[in-house]
């Protein structure tokens, strides 16, 4: 029986190995602030429609986060699995490997959007929406199903190619998708060119087209520059062979996505009670540390792709090193850039608001951020090295305890309790993100991970040595 899809690579060479850090990560970097500023461009054209229309889709944008973070997990597990298997020079696997990401991440968008579609009038009734938001809503909902189902597939064909160390035509593809969106967007909230104006429902169709030429796109990349091809059809046994390995890491990763949401209602409830201007110190400095979130992410996917190979080849002193070499980058860059962003943080906040509290506390918050940021730093990429060899269910389950356990009672007991506010709630952050960053790096310590890799599963009787210390 042949492979259902057919990679021509090299196999004398590995590609994510032979790239430096930097080289993989800068294009993911790009590649998640486009796809934040398709958002931005969406929030743009609403607000021109009116203040209503951008209140209903952002009523839905939790919702529309959660099952974008779950099928974003399923395909980084299967990337992890592929990369293993490529580091192990396990080329004959690749294809069923590929297949089952692909297959897995579009069966859970075809449900999702099957769901949506079926439910979608009663979801404005489930969020308590005003009469007057909740046919915006609706109306925008019943349309952006299908958008579900063909992000579910860019996600698992993006890690498809980044698991070859082909990011920078994932940036390729985010970028033709922020320019579609940005241009349709235009093009069908004002009817221009004769075109109809469509209000709400021309934001759900610019999304569809957008990411329908990302698809597209990544289809076409995958095959001319990863020479991913179909072929054939897999038997049973290599169908279990392929899938078992991306559930095994992709099922306890889907649970952290779900208890950030949830964890980020109870934090935004705490903000409410502290006051409307904590609300709008928070939002605001969100919004403004955001490059340096998204350069930890990025960072930490790059490590995770990087060390998943070196976990395949068995070189786990090369990934102790690397991942060494990915703190410091990352502490590095991500310190500072909050340097940066605390000495500016007066002139910066000016530009959204006037209220003196608002400024003192944004000044606060920023200075605070210098320790976030480098706890968060540690948490992401030693957290992504773990999920990368394998030993995701530790990672996953070790982040809602320390989370449930000890970011949200202490939030509460410092903000409330306290009364430090705003300031209480960003104190337990920085505790949350270094207990956690601890406790993943005294697993990554431990060694436990070598044992967890797809072909150390599969024969336990190869699992390594535990890491020596230095």
């Amino acid at each position: 029986m042949r492979a259902p899809l057919s990679p021509s690579p090299d196999k004398s060479r590995n590609a994510v190995l032979e790239m430096s850090l930097w080289s993989l990560t800068w294009p993911m970097f790009l590649d998640l602030v486009l796809s934040m500023t398709l958002g931005l461009e969406d929030a743009f054209y609403l607000a021109r429609i009116s203040d209503r229309a951008a209140a209903a889709v952002g009523a839905l944008l939790p919702i529309l986060g959660v099952c974008n973070m779950v099928f974003q997990a399923f395909a980084q597990s299967g990337s992890s699995v592929a990369s293993q298997l490529t580091g192990a020079g396990r080329h004959d696997r690749i294809p069923g490997t590929y297949r089952a990401m692909l297959v897995l991440n579009g069966g859970l968008g075809t449900v999702v959007a099957l769901a949506l579609v079926a439910i979608h009038w009663k979801v404005g009734v489930w969020l308590g929406l005003s009469a007057e938001v909740y046919p915006l809503a609706t109306e925008f909902l019943g349309l952006v199903g299908p958008v579900l189902l063909v992000q579910a597939l860019r996600f698992a064909y993006s890690a498809i190619l980044a698991s070859r160390g082909l990011t920078r035509w994932n940036m390729v593809g985010a970028l033709a998708v922020n320019v579609t969106n940005l241009a349709l967007n235009h093009l069908l909230t004002r009817g221009t060119w004769g075109l109809p104006r469509l209000g709400v429902s021309g934001i759900a169709c610019s999304t569809l087209a957008a990411q329908t030429v990302g698809i597209l796109l990544a289809i076409a990349i995958g095959w001319r520059k990863a020479g991913v091809r179909w072929r054939g059809r897999p038997g049973e046994a290599g169908w279990r062979e392929a899938i078992r390995p991306i559930l095994r890491i992709g099922l306890p990763w889907v649970i952290e996505p779900i208890s950030y949401q949830l964890n980020q209602l109870v934090m935004v409830r705490l903000v409410v009670a502290i006051g409307d201007t904590a609300l709008a110190a928070r939002a605001y400095t969100l919004n403004l540390i955001i490059f340096a979130v998204v350069w930890s992410l990025a960072l930490g996917f790059g490590t995770q792709l990087k060390v998943a190979h070196l976990v395949g080849a068995r070189r786990f002193d090369e990934a102790n090193r690397q991942l060494l070499r990915s703190l410091r980058m990352g502490m590095l860059l991500g310190f500072g850039m909050m340097v940066v962003l605390s000495l500016a943080a007066r002139p910066i906040y000016s530009q959204f608001t006037h209220d003196p509290e608002i400024l003192r506390l944004g000044q606060t918050l920023m200075l605070i951020g210098l320790a976030l940021e480098l706890a968060r730093t540690s948490n992401v990429v030693v957290g992504g090295s773990l999920r990368g060899a394998g030993d995701a269910r530790f990672t996953s389950l070790a982040s809602v305890a320390l989370t449930w356990g000890i970011a949200i009672p202490l939030a509460w007991f410092l903000a409330i309790r306290l009364g430090l506010g705003l300031v209480g709630i960003w104190i337990a952050m920085v505790t949350d993100e270094a207990c956690r960053g601890l406790m993943n790096y005294g697993r990554w310590r431990s060694g436990a991970w070598k044992a967890k890799g797809v072909l150390a599963q599969e024969c336990p009787d190869e699992q390594a040595t535990v890491l020596p210390e230095g």
